[in-house]
């Protein structure tokens, strides 16, 4: 696990916060945007009953967003719960990764010196 990122995502004081965090954190949902993912999570409050909607927005290892409906994150657009979030789970919503197949096929066709996947053809001596 990569502390150094998610400290720089979160902050020090959430990042120790949510380091020692003890609530319940449960995911509820993973849903496939066009180019990333959402994850949900219901976080319990470690002083009340309320129950907090995390979210994190992730394509692989890069975390492009998250939120947290809780008064901290708020007024700091950070908090303990994001942070925790992502210490407990950072590995699994990593793995949520959206590969542009077509975008990486051409990438692929030019690297071999094809211009476009008709020169490829052509220049394999292959009909289509």
């Amino acid at each position: 696990m990569n502390y150094g990122y998610i400290l720089g995502i979160v902050g020090r004081d959430s990042f120790v916060k949510g380091r020692w965090y003890s609530s319940d954190i449960e995911k509820e949902d993973t849903t496939k945007l066009a180019s990333s993912f959402m994850h949900t999570y219901r976080v319990k409050s470690e002083s009340s009953r309320r129950v907090y909607t995390v979210k994190i927005k992730n394509n692989g290892a890069d975390i492009e967003g998250y939120s947290c409906n809780c008064p901290q994150f708020e007024r700091a657009k950070t908090c303990k719960h994001v942070a925790a979030v992502l210490i407990d789970d950072y590995e699994d919503i990593a793995s949520y990764e959206f590969i542009d197949k077509l975008a990486l096929s051409k990438e692929i066709l030019v690297r071999k010196g094809f211009y476009d996947l008709a020169d490829a053809y052509q220049q394999m001596h292959v009909n289509y």
